[in-house]
């Protein structure tokens, strides 16, 4: 036991060493006027992987897009309704019938929800939907503003403020009553709206005379700070835009493809995607975990949510015919054994486990992949 047991700490340092962070962008992409596929575009290497065509799917809202990083779910609006896809496979899960003509689809983490807003008469209706149900519910109908310009949105997600752009300004709706909690008299003309939470500040494009500078709007002090200029070089769409908060990135669709902006500085740090047509973006940190370099790998080898609860997914390469996965504690006890056959993704319910680190092994035909999982 005690050789096995320094085996799999050693399996566990090897992966603290070897795993390597993975960048990417989610979105869809247009191929012709009939077809839209999921796509992955990898930030570093400006690699782009096709997942699977959406079928069905002809007509989209680029700025109903949104994503439960966690949950491995991305949204959009589409002909369909709100269709629901897998960021690690492309493959639609559900769709969600849609009653109205929605706009700036949000998801808030701590409710399990989309928020948008419909048309109500003259007035706009922030619309809840419950993904425990998939259910609809009118919040509130939000009476103080009548025209959205610009289409651009984002949420607060640990205040619960949505934020869009109307004729009063930046104006921020409090998810759980609909009631305006916050009104800049700043210009309108701010689109391609993110929220950073470390900064309390909206990130997005300005449009000064004839020109569109990347722009930051501190919401405590309710001021603008100005950075570089796009150079005449043109945005795709109002909404089409992502963050990466840890790494200090903004991402917008613009120049014929996706720019990655310094939230600090304000420079353009790298054009990928270039001429692939890709909309509705979001940032997707993920891992790939390797084992120790003398065994096979199974590549590509995915996990989440992690940390988690208890559920989670493993999601493989591709499909194998003959899976065994084992959870081991770090001294060494297999807790828990389950085998499968014929999967790409694996679902697991673990919330019987203690509350700590574990191995997840994973064995595909012959080949093997070693995760850190932290169960809280």
């Amino acid at each position: 036991m005690r050789i096995k047991s320094l085996l799999i700490l050693g399996f566990f340092l090897a992966i603290n060493t070897i795993n390597a962070q993975v960048d990417r962008i989610f979105g869809i992409r247009w191929i012709d006027s009939e077809t839209v596929l999921s796509t992955l575009t990898d930030i570093d290497t400006d690699l782009n992987d096709d997942l699977d065509t959406l079928n069905g799917v002809y007509v989209v809202e680029s700025t109903s897009a949104a994503l439960d990083a966690d949950g491995g779910r991305y949204f959009i609006v589409s002909n369909r309704g709100i269709t629901i896809t897998d960021i690690y496979t492309g493959l639609i899960t559900d769709t969600i019938a849609n009653p109205y003509i929605l706009s700036g689809v949000r998801y808030h983490k701590n409710t399990n929800s989309l928020y948008a807003l419909r048309y109500g008469g003259e007035n706009k209706i922030l619309v809840k939907i419950d993904l425990l149900t998939n259910t609809y519910s009118d919040v509130d109908t939000v009476e103080e503003f009548t025209t959205i310009y610009n289409p651009s949105y984002t949420i607060d997600q640990g205040n619960g403020i949505y934020y869009t752009t109307t004729e009063l300004g930046i104006t921020g709706i409090d998810l759980f009553t609909g009631d305006i909690v916050d009104s800049m008299s700043a210009p309108t003309n701010l689109r391609c709206l993110e929220y950073d939470a470390g900064s309390n500040a909206l990130y997005g494009m300005r449009l000064i005379g004839s020109e569109f500078l990347f722009s930051r709007y501190d919401l405590d002090l309710d001021s603008f700070t100005d950075w570089n200029s796009l150079g005449g070089c043109n945005l795709s769409g109002s909404g089409n835009t992502a963050i990466d908060i840890i790494n200090g990135r903004y991402f917008v669709t613009a120049c014929g493809g996706i720019l990655s902006i310094d939230l600090a500085t304000g420079v353009v740090l790298d054009t990928v995607a270039e001429n692939l047509n890709t909309f509705g973006i979001e940032y997707i940190e993920s891992y790939i975990y390797l084992s120790m370099e003398e065994q096979s790998v199974v590549q590509s080898y995915k996990l989440y949510p992690n940390p988690s609860t208890g559920g989670i997914n493993i999601v493989l390469d591709k499909i194998y015919s003959d899976i065994e996965l084992e959870v081991i504690d770090l001294q060494g006890k297999v807790i828990y054994r389950d085998g499968f056959s014929e999967q790409q993704k694996l679902m697991l319910d673990l919330h019987f486990l203690e509350n700590g680190n574990y191995i997840i092994q994973v064995r595909a035909d012959d080949n093997l992949g070693l995760v850190k999982f932290m169960k809280n």
